[in-house]
């Protein structure tokens, strides 16, 4: 090999590895978060180089379905710097979430630690099933068993012509059995007002 063919490899050896440090994986600390614009600052552990407006999501243009994972600040990410952009970045691991931001189309559900919220949970929190169902069978065994005693004396009543109607002893109504008047409840089942998509 001779010296003009030595130099030609060494310049394509050099060519590879700058090619290579393009495509480099560093790790980095996060020093804040934008949730609004799905980015991160954070700070090369190695150089202490600090790096803002890092991608969390593969594009940083107006999008209408994401799975954006959000670090947490002080957490330790893996970022690569993207190909044919000096001094672009994006997210690649983290070694802690704070919450996770996903979107399709018009339905959205964000996780963090103190709920899952789905499509801004303008319905408040879901029904938990069973103590549901446990209270609406008691109220409704209590409600179709229930008696009453209308108790002896005179009740005035708006007749025509007005008068009093009595009963000379205490009459017991007894509960009604049939579902036909209104009167009688069905029984509740829990489909009758669960939604099994969705579970927790």
């Amino acid at each position: 090999m001779n010296t003009d063919e030595t130099a030609r490899n060494l310049k394509r050896l050099i060519g590879l590895v700058s090619a290579d440090k393009i495509k480099s994986i560093r790790i980095a600390q996060v020093t804040d978060v934008d949730e609004n614009n799905h980015t991160v600052s954070c700070k090369i552990t190695s150089s202490g180089l600090e790096l803002f407006n890092v991608r969390l999501d593969s594009i940083i243009d107006s999008i209408t379905s994401y799975f954006t994972v959000i670090p947490e600040i002080g957490s330790y990410i893996l970022i690569g710097k993207i190909d044919g952009f000096d001094s672009e970045y994006c997210v690649l691991k983290t070694s802690t979430i704070s919450k996770i931001l996903i979107k399709i189309g018009q339905r959205t559900l964000v996780v963090d630690d103190k709920l899952f919220e789905f499509n801004g949970g303008n319905n408040e929190g879901l029904i938990k099933i069973d103590k549901l169902q446990s209270k609406l069978k008691d109220l409704e065994s209590k409600y179709n068993g229930h008696t009453h005693t209308i108790i002896t004396g005179g009740i005035t009543v708006a007749l025509n012509p007005s008068g009093v109607i009595v009963n000379p002893a205490p009459v017991s109504v007894p509960a009604t059995t049939s579902t036909s008047n209104g009167f009688q409840t069905q029984t509740t089942h829990p489909f009758d007002y669960e939604d099994d998509m969705v579970k927790h």
